[in-house]
């Protein structure tokens, strides 16, 4: 794992030396390995992470990081008097965001291909179309 020294140049080296190679050695090896690991999974859209509460009494502030529609993570805050009344804020607000998320609203963050499956799938689910013009929309939305 020791980088590539020329055996004529290795037995110039000092003890001290041939063993900082070693050691550059070890950490590429380390970085590869840590490149190898699998990232998290991903907050899924609508959805957020864990809710932490910090602050000093009578004035909590909670915060959470939440996923959007166009699949950015962002944190929110909100504050309280106590640390329950912080949270439930906090929850509220989220509960708030996932609704206007999930629902299907069309806003400056609504891609065209997320919009496309949407109004491909309500469109499936009503009886005004032929079955093959379904088939050939979905395609071209892939």
């Amino acid at each position: 794992m020791t980088p590539e020294v020329p055996e004529d140049r290795l037995r110039f080296l000092r003890p001290h030396e041939k063993g900082l190679l070693r050691l550059i050695g070890a950490s590429r090896h380390a970085q590869k390995e840590k490149r190898r690991t699998m990232a998290r999974i991903p907050i899924p859209v609508g959805a957020w992470g864990n809710i932490s509460v910090c602050g000093k009494r009578g004035n909590y502030r909670a915060s959470a990081r939440f996923r959007q529609a166009n699949g950015k993570t962002v944190p929110r805050f909100r504050t309280g008097a106590t640390k329950e009344a912080a949270r439930n804020v906090l929850l509220e607000h989220l509960t708030g965001l996932r609704e206007q998320t999930i629902a299907g609203e069309v806003s400056s963050s609504t891609t065209v291909g997320s919009f496309a499956k949407d109004w491909l799938q309500r469109w499936g689910d009503s009886d005004e179309h032929p079955p093959a013009i379904i088939a050939t929309c979905t395609a071209a939305v892939k």
